[in-house]
């Protein structure tokens, strides 16, 4: 009878090691998931529900009339990176995460901006005319995602 208790003693233990190894091997698994990442992103992203936050149209209009006077002053280097850190601000207003411009750019399904392989790639360019094209690519790609940044007449 001993050996018998002994026996399911061992018995025991082991299944309750398994069941261990089983649990910790599933919760591994599971915050490792993308479901469990964008649950944990999600309460991040939006912890300030009581406050939610406004969206100022007319800072956008301002940045973007400075952007294209800074060009226009021949300050191409400043006039792009400045466009691109807007264009980052915006898209993480949206909600696409990532370390940089351009992580946060991949996020962005393909079909939704026209010059998506042109922001992946951006370079700064050395004369006014690429320069000028450049910016508008980024304002078309603002256009794309529902940010018009043209000063609207108020009647």
């Amino acid at each position: 009878m001993e050996i018998l208790n002994k026996l399911i003693f061992y018995l025991k233990v082991l299944s309750y090691s398994i069941s261990l190894i089983l649990f910790t091997a599933l919760i591994l698994v599971l915050l490792r998931s993308r479901f469990i990442q964008d649950i944990w992103s999600l309460t991040f992203r939006f912890k300030n529900l009581i406050e939610p936050l406004e969206f100022d149209y007319e800072y956008y209009i301002n940045k973007w009339e400075e952007i294209e006077n800074l060009l226009e002053k021949g300050e191409i280097e400043k006039s792009i990176k400045n466009a691109l850190k807007l264009f980052e601000k915006y898209l993480d207003y949206l909600g696409y995460e990532g370390s940089d411009l351009k992580e946060k750019i991949s996020k962005v399904p393909k079909e939704k901006l026209t010059f998506w392989n042109d922001l992946i790639e951006i370079k700064i360019p050395q004369n006014h005319k690429d320069a000028h094209e450049i910016l508008e690519k980024i304002k078309f790609s603002f256009k794309e995602l529902n940010l018009i940044l043209e000063k609207t007449e108020k009647i």
